[in-house]
């Protein structure tokens, strides 16, 4: 019994997946969110927690480089089809689904769980020609 109890405490430590006390953390929405804003408040250490409404969309920079090829960054947008909170503190940063539960960022198994991702995807990049774009590289992700 006694080892049992031990065993689950050290499984439950390791978890990354639980409840944060967040009652006197301030929640902005994403609308209302100023960079200058936030940097302060992250500067002086103080928590925040921004909420991404369902079909808020936030500015993607994507870079990529590597031997013979560079990856420009274009005009690109990520739409949330789903809320999602995220919460910045001096412990580091998390993601909610539902602003009850959360998962340190960087932990991708924890992350999928969390919101219910399963096993495998897809993950193509394809090579062609079209008569309006000339030579053009497709890249798609999708999981499950």
């Amino acid at each position: 019994m006694r080892s049992s109890l031990i065993l689950l405490a050290f499984l439950a430590a390791c978890s990354t997946i639980g409840p944060l006390d967040l009652r006197d953390t301030p929640t902005f929405a994403l609308s209302e969110v100023r960079g200058d804003t936030l940097g302060e408040r992250i500067q002086r250490g103080e928590s925040f927690v921004v909420r991404v409404k369902q079909g808020d969309q936030v500015p993607v920079k994507v870079s990529l480089e590597l031997p013979g090829v560079t990856f420009q960054p274009g005009q690109n947008v990520v739409r949330f089809d789903r809320d999602v909170f995220v919460h910045y503190s001096a412990a580091g940063v998390h993601v909610s689904p539902d602003g009850q539960t959360w998962a340190q960022m960087g932990d991708f198994k924890g992350m999928a769980r969390l919101f219910g991702l399963g096993h495998g995807g897809t993950f193509q990049v394809g090579v062609g020609v079209t008569k309006d774009d000339g030579p053009i590289v497709s890249i798609q992700a999708t999981a499950k």
